[in-house]
């Protein structure tokens, strides 16, 4: 396995969003403490990062996590990395689009896909429900009543999709990478 291979649907471990609420086993508002003792199955504590420099966020960590499963392999991004506020706990959840658990909102499955076919049939689902659309700077498609920002990141040759799901405190503004709550270092990871 190398850095570049993108883990099939079945080889991912299955998580499910509820909006605002949970992303799998991690809930909004939970508090690094309790993220650390969450027993993931599939997941391992990799490292956890004091994030600095954020201009709405004096205390924020990054809590990143490998698949326990890639022993030998030297990731270069986190698996999943959660965003904690030490004033709102967990506040978002970003799933790395080649080895992330398989997020399903919907029963449509968010991370590794093709951006421009997730975003047709997302955009679809969300006009179904009647659901406000926004874009990023980056043409990132944003659905801020669901906290879900359908992010791309590179994969080898190919763009596929990393989801970021946000409390609702993050929600308001989270497709805006200059005045929303998002920290900087996940609009920089590509």
């Amino acid at each position: 396995m190398t850095i570049w291979n993108v883990l099939s649907d079945s080889e991912r471990p299955s998580w499910v969003v509820t909006p605002l609420e949970q992303v799998g086993p991690l809930a909004f508002g939970m508090t690094t403490e309790q993220i650390k003792a969450t027993a993931f199955e599939d997941l391992s504590l990799k490292w956890v990062q004091n994030v600095s420099g954020e201009l709405l966020h004096e205390n924020l960590k990054a809590i990143h996590f490998d698949l326990k499963s890639s022993a030998g392999v030297r990731l270069t991004q986190s698996v999943v990395v959660a965003y904690v506020d030490n004033d709102d706990g967990l506040s978002g959840v970003a799933v790395d689009a080649r080895w992330g658990p398989q997020v399903t909102l919907g029963g449509i499955p968010l991370v590794g896909q093709t951006p421009s076919i997730l975003q047709k049939r997302f955009g679809e689902y969300l006009v179904n429900l009647d659901e406000e659309i926004r874009y990023s700077h980056e043409a990132n498609l944003c659905a801020p009543n669901l906290g879900v920002v359908l992010r791309a990141q590179r994969a080898g040759d190919l763009v596929l999709s990393r989801p970021l799901m946000v409390a609702g405190g993050w929600a308001e503004n989270c497709w805006d990478g200059s005045m929303g709550c998002v920290p900087r270092m996940e609009w920089n990871t590509f």
